[in-house]
């Protein structure tokens, strides 16, 4: 019995080590690439401006790095990180992954939020109204996620352009009416202009108003439309937005706001998200 007991003992460890035999000769390792090169459709300057959103910008093609593997060339899906900054800046910034495809499109939209938009989102936090120089390389790698340690990784080389300029993605907003300087346009002045705080998501200015007359707000410097004002019949300050491009039978224009009826300097503070509005000298 005990020699009965010492066979299957001996047979089963063979079978344990011819296993692992077979599972050691069928692992795949990565044993090496081709960096890939990048190439621009524009090298020079790229004109961003927010009316142009949706206008091709830029476009990046690239070569696959052809990854060989133990088992021979790589059948698995290449990602790639495309990655930017600005120009003598220390850290490239992955602003995009592109799984399988060889190419990128970006409409100047597209492309401006990756330029504007905080770091912590993946963008290089370029301040609005700037020009600057942007470099742009290719990261190949195996995985679906980059990450710096992937043993996989292989850049490219730097192409750059320049952005002329870099947007605000945060709401505009303009005042106009005959309480202001400007009177009534649909394309206010700079100092018409409110600022933004991304945190209240809310817009301020401080600004003269001519006691007891009216004026509204513009989303779009240039467009009557949007606007907002009140509501027809109404005094309060809750406002009303416009957004029909034509006026028609669907809608009209909203009522100008009364200012205070004091001439003076006023802060006037506007929540478009919840549609009011607040005025304090």
């Amino acid at each position: 019995m005990k020699k009965l007991i010492q066979i299957f003992s001996v047979a089963a460890a063979g079978i344990l080590l011819l296993a692992s035999c077979k599972k050691e000769e069928n692992q795949v390792t990565f044993e090496s690439g081709t960096n890939p090169t990048v190439t621009s459709s524009n090298t020079g300057t790229v004109l961003i401006a927010k009316p142009n959103k949706d206008v091709a910008a830029v476009t990046f093609n690239w070569t696959n790095p052809e990854y060989q593997l133990t088992t021979g060339i790589s059948s698995q899906s290449v990602s790639y990180a495309i990655q930017m900054r600005v120009k003598d800046s220390a850290d490239f910034v992955t602003v995009d992954v592109v799984t399988g495809d060889l190419s990128k499109s970006y409409t100047q939209g597209e492309l401006n939020i990756r330029l504007f938009r905080e770091k912590a989102k993946a963008g290089l936090q370029i301040p609005a109204d700037s020009i600057r120089t942007i470099e742009v390389r290719i990261v190949s790698f195996l995985g679906d996620t980059y990450y710096e340690e992937n043993a996989t990784n292989l850049a490219s080389g730097i192409v750059s352009f320049i952005a002329n300029k870099v947007y605000s993605e945060y709401p505009d907003l303009w005042i106009t009416g005959e309480a202001v300087t400007s009177g009534w346009t649909n394309a206010p002045p700079a100092n018409q202009k409110f600022t933004y705080d991304p945190v209240t998501k809310k817009h301020k200015i401080t600004i003269t108003l001519t006691g007891g007359i009216y004026y509204k707000f513009l989303t779009v410097n240039g467009q009557w439309q949007p606007q907002w004002g009140i509501a027809v019949g109404t005094t309060g300050t809750d406002i009303l937005g416009n957004v029909f491009t034509i006026r028609d039978s669907t809608g009209g224009d909203p009522e100008g706001i009364k200012a205070p009826p004091t001439t003076g300097t006023y802060t006037i503070t506007v929540d478009l998200e919840n549609k009011t509005t607040v005025v304090t000298q």
